[in-house]
């Protein structure tokens, strides 16, 4: 639960269209000294999902597309994969589907991980061999997501040292060169480099962090097995796929910009399906077990019911879990325990009280949630997919069409075009 930032003193205020619009155009804002702000909706603004002038949004798992030449034009053209409106149980499968990586594509991400590993060795620097950590290792990647890796440097040596070293000799590499673009990052609390591969233009993000990396990965990996019930593990990974994706819809994907980076976004959502999606399944059984359900219940619960009472309902899943984030949370009051089992405490900082509060599981002594200073944007945001999948799926329901996009296209809100081109990109031989 949010206030509506009107309250304190207004010298403490933080301006949250300043905030918003910094947000949307991918620069920083400092924050320190706000103790409230008005939370508001993020719109899709990240240019790498957006084509100016499109009437068609692409998007790959509703529709077939090839690209065709005419008059020396190359035109792209489409077709519906199922006639009619998806549930949005069913579009999410089919989105999560279509986003997950191919064994092609999971082969070239090994090929990279190989060859750059020894690049790095032939350098010469007194470091170990890279070795990959974070969604490389769990899985929980996008087909064109970078690459974490992460290298020890030996005694005495710091990692900016090393890192430095290493980014110069990429620099002074012949032609043809291992990267197409470099960057330093090396002035970070955590520096790093990032190397975008020429080959199949993947990034890595190359940092000499090894402690936590590697305990983060594992942690990943194990919460990820704990699951109660079969389907937690792909519920869990669902989760972060469309919320991710959604999230790097509106630039509001990384701490960079006060958003929530996929680390921070996992152990949400392992909070949320550990403490809240219990409460809803007994929900769904107290009333089941009483005889007593409403008409709208019945017609929502059809698809389940003619599938499998043990069925998951993915599109129900989604809406629970962006309105508890969007709207029933009290951020203000409630950190959120991981370790060693999920749990609420009570919660208060009088600094910058609207502030999410999630302890890492990898290392207790870490609130994570204090780097996500748009975090009123962004539960805004996720406050109004909620009430927009609700509407649309009974707008469904009752038999109205909605739409071409669909009802997760339309509330993700963006287009799909260049990263289906980049993936059609990665179709090279490993």
């Amino acid at each position: 639960m949010f206030s509506s930032g009107r309250s304190g003193h207004s010298s403490s205020l933080g301006d949250g269209s300043l905030l918003k619009s910094n947000v949307m155009s991918g620069q920083p804002t400092k924050t320190k000294r706000w103790t409230d702000y008005q939370g508001l909706a993020i719109p899709p603004c990240n240019p790498y999902y957006k084509r100016e002038g499109s009437k068609h949004l692409v998007l790959p798992w509703i529709y077939l597309y090839t690209i065709k030449k005419e008059d020396g034009k190359r035109m792209l053209s489409y077709r519906k994969k199922v006639a009619g409106d998806l549930s949005l149980h069913d579009e999410i499968k089919a989105f999560v589907k279509f986003m997950k990586p191919t064994e092609k594509e999971i082969a070239v991400r090994q090929d990279l991980v190989k060859r750059f590993t020894q690049l790095i060795l032939s350098f010469g620097v007194d470091v170990s061999a890279p070795e990959p950590v974070g969604s490389y290792v769990t899985g929980l990647y996008l087909p064109t997501s970078d690459i974490d890796m992460v290298l020890t440097p030996r005694l005495y040596t710091s990692p900016s040292d090393v890192l430095r070293r290493i980014y110069h000799k990429l620099l002074l590499m012949p032609s043809p060169q291992f990267h197409k673009q470099l960057r330093d990052v090396l002035q970070a609390s955590v520096p790093l480099i990032t190397i975008t591969d020429a080959k199949t233009g993947i990034a890595i993000d190359l940092s000499a962090e090894v402690a936590h990396s590697r305990a983060a990965t594992k942690a990943v990996g194990e919460w990820l097995k704990r699951g109660e019930r079969l389907e937690d593990e792909a519920i869990i990974r669902m989760l972060v796929m469309v919320t991710k994706t959604f999230l790097s819809i509106r630039r509001c994907g990384t701490t960079y910009t006060g958003g929530i980076n996929s680390y921070v976004l996992f152990w949400m959502v392992v909070a949320w399906v550990k403490l809240e999606l219990p409460k809803m399944r007994n929900e769904v059984k107290t009333t089941r077990d009483s005889g007593v359900e409403s008409l709208g219940t019945m017609l929502s619960d059809m698809r389940l019911d003619q599938e499998s009472r043990s069925t998951p309902d993915y599109g129900k899943i989604l809406i629970a879990f962006f309105k508890f984030y969007g709207q029933d949370f009290d951020y203000r009051t409630k950190r959120i325990i991981i370790a060693p089992e999920p749990r609420y405490e009570y919660h208060y900082s009088s600094e910058q009280p609207y502030l999410l509060s999630i302890m890492d599981a990898a290392n207790g002594a870490i609130d994570m949630g204090t780097k996500a200073y748009a975090i009123k944007h962004v539960a805004a945001s996720f406050e109004e997919a909620y009430r927009e999948l609700q509407l649309l799926e009974r707008q469904r329901l009752n038999g109205i069409s909605v739409g071409d996009k669909g009802i997760l296209g339309k509330v993700l809100g963006g287009d799909f075009l260049q990263f289906w081109i980049d993936r059609l990109k990665l179709d090279i031989p490993a």
